[in-house]
């Protein structure tokens, strides 16, 4: 689950915040979205099937070299030793943006945000990181 103002990026020229294509989404006639996903590095086109309201919820935002991702604690982050719980990550710890180069996560905090949940993309980039979606 991701937070209320995370920067989703999509198959557009910008990206956009959770509410914002959460919003746009639930005006839509059709139920579906290009996402931009990540598969083995390589920055492709998903077709996101659905999007919900998951409620409040206390989340983490984790800021990695001036870059940040705020998710709920059981989001799992792409990291260089594999997939890792929001939870578990530690300041001075790695986590991997789309094209694979590791940052490190200089803070760690906790806030009480609206979430989401994205479902249809497999591994969807939140700003520059890689963040499992629900198939």
């Amino acid at each position: 689950m991701i937070a209320y103002n995370s920067l989703i990026s999509t198959w557009h020229p910008r990206s956009i915040y959770a509410h914002e294509l959460y919003a746009g989404f639930a005006k839509k006639p059709w139920k579906w979205a290009w996402l931009s996903c990540c598969n083995n590095n390589r920055v492709e086109k998903c077709v996101m099937r659905d999007m919900i309201d998951t409620g409040t919820y206390e989340c983490l935002a984790i800021d990695a070299c001036h870059d940040q991702l705020i998710c709920h604690p059981d989001a799992e982050i792409l990291t260089p030793s594999g997939w890792q719980y929001a939870r578990e990550l530690r300041v001075h710890g790695e986590i991997l943006n789309a094209y694979g180069e590791a940052k490190v996560i200089v803070d760690n905090s906790k806030a009480r945000h609206q979430t989401y949940s994205i479902f249809g993309v497999p591994n969807f980039l939140c700003g520059d990181f890689v963040v499992k979606g629900i198939t």
